[in-house]
């Protein structure tokens, strides 16, 4: 005497091997059918179809975002090579008056045709070529650190800024945690 193994029912949608929850369909297509009358699979919103969408509002990190998304060019705009790492920059004769500058100092914009596609060396070399930095502060004389291993260049001002700003942080948290524990101070 041989047993019949229990035949699984399954997802009636083509494709699908899910196991049957109701209607005739696995619970992802069951769930997409009554919330949306079909089961196919919905299209991203893309644009001001989106409803997170921020057009010329957005942040510098959507903007990147938004370039990263974009399809890329051969090669380097500078150069020309199509070989390493490549980057969206900002380009250097970008409108001054159209720029938004970022929370951290950064300018951006939400213009996609303002970027070009650089290699890495060659977008270091257009930021390497500036006479501030992203804050507004010269870059020359003792404001400067240039980075012997790679040539950047740093400004000192911003570093003093963000080491003060890493120290407060770091002080806030040690009194907070002396104080969860009782002591004084």
């Amino acid at each position: 005497m041989s047993i019949n193994p229990i035949e699984v029912r399954r997802c009636g949608v083509s494709g699908c091997t899910k196991p049957y929850c109701a209607k005739g369909y696995c619970r992802l297509h069951w769930e997409r059918q009554h919330k949306t009358g079909t089961t196919d699979d919905p299209q991203p919103r893309q644009g001001a179809a989106n409803s997170a969408w921020k057009g010329d509002s957005a942040t510098y990190g959507a903007v990147h975002l938004r370039m990263s998304n974009r399809p890329r060019p051969a090669g380097c705009a500078e150069c020309g090579t199509t070989e390493g790492r490549f980057e969206w920059a900002l380009r250097a004769d970008a409108p001054a008056d159209g720029l938004l500058i970022s929370p951290e100092g950064y300018k951006y914009s939400t213009d996609p045709d303002l970027y070009r596609n650089l290699c890495k060396p060659c977008h270091n070399k257009q930021d390497l070529g500036r006479a501030e930095c992203h804050r507004g502060h010269r870059l020359a004389g003792d404001n400067l650190y240039i980075q012997p291993s790679n040539g950047k260049q740093f400004c000192r001002a911003c570093q003093s800024m963000r080491q003060r700003e890493r120290t407060m942080r770091e002080q806030t948290v040690a009194r907070s945690a002396r104080f969860e524990h009782g002591e004084s101070g």
